[in-house]
């Protein structure tokens, strides 16, 4: 699932940078507020990688 979280940071962010130079300033803030939740869950999945660990 990790994987798949960074792919999915590393395209949401190239799309956000896409449509800023763009001017689409609409959908360039859509992006950045799905990366934010992208870094969230990503944060999320390694510290429950880490409580798993620690068991």
């Amino acid at each position: 699932m990790i994987p798949a979280l960074w792919v999915r940071l590393i395209v949401i962010i190239g799309f956000g940078i896409f449509v800023a130079t763009q001017h689409l300033i609409w959908i360039a803030a859509v992006a950045v507020l799905l990366a934010l939740l992208t870094a969230g869950q990503l944060a999320s999945a390694y510290k429950e990688k880490r409580r798993r660990s620690e068991l």
